[in-house]
């Protein structure tokens, strides 16, 4: 008997995503539970929201954590990633939500939609300066299937497009050129909108800092869907204060929710989204479907696709 908890996003699971489950073998069962402790010892595979040491202590004869997310950092304690137990991620859920989500913060630095709200509130005639993101270079640090896809669409706008990612082999018809991480500078220095799409790591944190602030365009915007932390939150908003970049369009922030003193509530160059980038009604859909592709796999004893280094964190 192979048995699967869910402990994420449950009250969205159908009769039917339950019965496609269990139809790929007579063996698999489906086990719903809120408190996690009270079934793990029992749990073959993870359909994790919480999990942590003391659950992983329970966890027998679990051999594979599967998270509903891209992001896992907030799985990667110290026991789970020095144990055999697989994790997944749902990878190829986010694109096409969060690369809409930076396609409308473009444009509304570009066309001063931020600034006519503004306005509007105000009940204020005011006419912005608007410009084009046709022939403006858009560079996207952390260039997976998020950064391919936010890509895509800046071509689409007429965009010049530069990544930087790791595998310098990668093929895309996205990009226009790619750049290995050591040489963040030539990307931050060529972007006129930089965007921030990495996973959370011990190496990621705090990747841009003041010193990568000042290496970018005074007239540059820079957008951050992927995790708060990535971003040294002082200097942005030094940054920002000071007109070291133009302006910024935030979904995640250091601290959520963003308590009502930090000074990026009242920058006027500042589009503030409280962490919805990736969210979509298609969102749980598309993460069964990938956990029901990996479960064939996993039956048939092949390799599992969204594999996470959890060492690497990703």
């Amino acid at each position: 008997m192979v048995t699967i908890l869910f402990t994420r996003h449950y009250d969205m699971l159908t009769g039917d995503h339950i019965k496609n489950i269990e139809s790929l073998s007579e063996d698999i069962h489906v086990l719903i539970e809120e408190n996690v402790l009270d079934a793990i010892e029992d749990v073959d595979i993870l359909i994790a929201g919480k999990f942590d040491a003391e659950i992983f202590q329970k966890a027998i004869k679990l051999k594979w954590v599967h998270a509903l997310a891209a992001g896992v950092d907030r799985l990667l304690f110290p026991e789970f990633v020095d144990s055999p137990i697989m994790l997944t991620n749902s990878s190829g859920v986010h694109p096409i939500p969060i690369s809409e989500h930076v396609l409308g913060m473009m444009l509304m630095f570009t066309r001063g939609f931020h600034q006519s709200m503004r306005s509007q509130f105000q009940k204020k005639w005011e006419r912005p300066t608007p410009s084009e993101l046709c022939g403006k270079t858009l560079g996207i640090i952390g260039f997976g299937s998020i950064g391919e896809r936010i890509g895509h669409l800046g071509k689409c706008c007429g965009m010049r497009v530069i990544g930087l990612k790791r595998n310098m082999k990668y093929i895309t018809t996205s990009a226009d050129e790619l750049f290995p991480p050591d040489k963040l500078n030539i990307l931050l220095e060529q972007s006129d909108f930089v965007v921030c799409a990495l996973p959370l790591t011990t190496q990621t944190t705090h990747y841009i800092s003041l010193k990568e602030l000042k290496k970018m365009k005074d007239t540059a915007y820079l957008i951050n869907i992927s995790r708060g932390k990535i971003i040294k939150e002082e200097d942005l908003i030094q940054a920002l204060q000071t007109g070291i970049i133009q302006g910024a369009g935030l979904d995640v922030f250091e601290e959520e929710p963003l308590p009502p003193d930090n000074p990026l509530w009242d920058l006027k160059n500042v589009i503030i989204t409280p962490h919805y980038a990736g969210s979509t009604p298609e969102y749980f859909n598309r993460a069964i479907s990938i956990f029901y592709d990996n479960l064939q796999r996993y039956l048939k004893g092949e390799p599992l696709l969204n594999m996470v280094d959890k060492k690497r964190g990703y």
